[in-house]
């Protein structure tokens, strides 16, 4: 439905009483597209997704990736920062089967979506990567698989950063030399006492690592 259509039906509502105080339309902006060179098998599963160029932020976060630079992207909702992430780590991982890559986010719901799009994606490529979640609703089998296994990526949550892969670090001794990124999603939901753990967190995650 049309936004000036929900508008209409908010103030033709019985119970609208002007509170809507100022309505402004903008104008549509093109999008911004770049070039960048990519596994052909990588830009065969994009146009199998419909994907046939990629915006400039992504391309500019994808040479930063590459280059082995840190990043933050923002970016308002829905507008790719995914592939930015998803596509060097599946350039590494297509490349060395035994890097690995680790992806954190405050929810499981979050980890569960995004494990569905890391899936999808790898069903495009065609490729065998191994990619499982590890979250406390999991059974005690289903965690042991994974850590026994030869996850590439694993998506997780802070609470199992703290519970597991650190208090148990030489059980993922594997997973952890062979770490190539990490993806903090949803960075701004790390705030207050949070985001103070969060911070020590990962101060322990790079130590680990080191």
């Amino acid at each position: 439905m049309p936004i000036s259509n929900i508008i209409e039906d908010i103030k033709s509502s019985k119970i609208y009483e002007g509170q809507i105080v100022h309505i402004e339309d903008t104008s549509f902006k093109d999008p911004e597209h770049a070039s960048i060179e990519l596994k052909p098998l990588i830009n065969f599963a994009l146009s199998q997704m419909g994907i046939e160029q990629l915006y400039s932020h992504q391309v500019e976060a994808i040479e930063h990736v590459r280059a082995g630079e840190d990043i933050v992207l923002v970016t308002s909702t829905a507008s790719g920062k995914s592939l930015s992430y998803m596509l060097p780590i599946f350039e590494v991982v297509m490349d060395d089967p035994d890097a690995t890559t680790l992806y954190i986010a405050p929810l499981n719901a979050l980890v569960n979506d995004q494990y569905k799009n890391f899936v999808e994606f790898r069903d495009e490529l065609g490729t065998d990567s191994e990619i499982d979640k590890y979250i406390g609703t999991m059974s005690g089998d289903e965690k042991r698989a994974v850590r026994s296994g030869n996850s590439q990526i694993i998506l997780t949550n802070p609470e199992m950063i703290h519970m597991s892969f650190l208090q148990w670090h030489r059980i993922w001794k594997r997973f952890l030399s062979n770490l190539q990124y990490i993806v903090v999603d949803e960075s701004h939901y790390y705030r207050g006492v949070m985001g103070s753990n969060m911070a020590n967190l990962l101060r322990r995650l790079n130590r680990v690592c080191a």
